[in-house]
């Protein structure tokens, strides 16, 4: 009987939590997440622009390993093959490039010299949107180098 009333209890303290009176479109109104402005919203595909160079970092790193292995493997074999090795070279220099041009950004990038006024925080955010943009397009390029050498 004793736990049958703290089952019943515990189910009426979770079921009263979360029955609040704010609509949906009233609960997006309070997220900190919903942009608010321009600058919101440019800062928020900075970001977005940001988590999907991101994810791009594992497979240039798996790219610059999988070429040092194809040049090792070319050296040892005693390849004279220069266009192979320079294709090499080039690729692997893509892919080291794309990396520091993303850690560079990243290391540059500081929401705290947007500014306090709109238009200065607009015009700061869509420039990072540009940069990280172009370090983006550096990284799909690299990789596409990188799949057309190792045919992977």
């Amino acid at each position: 009987m004793v736990k049958g009333m703290v089952l019943l209890s515990m189910t009426a303290l979770l079921f009263s939590c979360g029955s609040g009176s704010q609509s949906p479109a009233d609960a997006g109104q309070n997220n900190s997440s919903v942009p608010k402005s321009k600058s919101d919203s440019m800062y928020k595909a900075v970001m977005d622009g940001h988590d999907a160079a991101m994810r791009k970092m594992g497979e240039i790193a798996r790219y610059s390993t999988l070429i040092k292995q194809y040049k090792d493997s070319l050296q040892k074999s005693g390849s004279k093959d220069a266009l192979k090795k320079s294709a090499l070279d080039s690729a692997l220099q893509g892919l080291t490039d794309a990396d520091e041009a993303m850690n560079k950004w990243m290391e540059a990038f500081d929401p705290d010299k947007a500014g306090a006024a709109e238009e200065t925080r607009l015009a700061f955010y869509t420039s990072e949107k540009e940069k990280i943009a172009a370090v983006e397009t550096k990284m799909d390029s690299s990789i596409v180098a990188a799949k057309k050498i190792t045919g992977r």
